[in-house]
């Protein structure tokens, strides 16, 4: 116990962010660990509730950083998330999201990973150099009123396995209109000085219909 309190002051005193494997901590700068149940909400609402709702065009879409991670590990190739973003994210149906770690041959098995999520409307993307993180970016609003760290459990609606971060979600009917943005962040110790990587960022917002297929017919005639 007294080891792991003065790596953690160190950690601390030296501006750096220090993950645990042990522990499966998120970053000491980013908010304690919740079920995903407990921030998105599983219930999906009554027929009544879902009549009241307005209807709400989803929205799903993945912004990148301005430069990705930078890692001295030669097998990472990148990260990726995977999305249906023509179906988009609509109360009462089942969304999933995977967010891809990259690798080509990971040795071990799966590391430990969180789900950042917030809620602001506004975000505006901090460089991690200063905490060790190479090149990687924050691309979530820090404000602590919106920002929480999931973290997968059993049985959860958000898994951990060997290659990716899988994000099951039916969103209830009193999320429509509602915009979420997520971001992995994972433990890898041999990657930089901060031992851990950061994906892109995924949007979304919650409506009642499927995105619409763009018009080409309509667009070609206005001209």
């Amino acid at each position: 116990m007294g080891r792991a309190l003065a790596v953690a002051l160190l950690s601390l005193l030296f501006g750096c962010s220090l993950f645990f494997a042990a522990e499966e901590k998120p970053p000491p700068f980013l908010p304690g660990p919740e079920r995903a149940e407990n921030v998105l909400g599983a219930a999906l609402g009554d027929s009544a509730t879902a009549m009241a709702v307005l209807p709400t065009v989803s929205s799903v879409e993945v912004v990148h950083p301005p430069t990705p991670c930078h890692t001295w590990q030669p097998w990472y190739q990148g990260n990726a998330i995977s999305i249906n973003a023509h179906a988009g994210c609509v109360a009462g149906r089942e969304f999933v999201a995977i967010f891809r770690r990259g690798f080509t041959n990971i040795p071990g098995g799966p590391r430990p990973a969180w789900l950042l999520v917030s809620t602001a409307a506004e975000h505006h993307p901090v460089n991690l150099n200063s905490l060790g993180f190479d090149s990687c970016w924050m691309m979530l609003s820090q404000a602590p009123a919106h920002l929480h760290s999931l973290i997968p459990t059993e049985g959860s609606i958000l898994q951990n396995d060997r290659h990716a971060l899988v994000l099951r979600w039916t969103p209830g009917f009193n999320m429509v209109g509602r915009t979420l943005s997520a971001q992995m962040v994972w433990l890898e110790p041999a990657a930089n000085n901060g031992h851990a990587l950061w994906s892109p960022m995924l949007r979304i917002r919650v409506g009642t219909e499927a995105p619409r297929p763009f018009n080409w017919v309509a667009w070609w005639a206005s001209r």
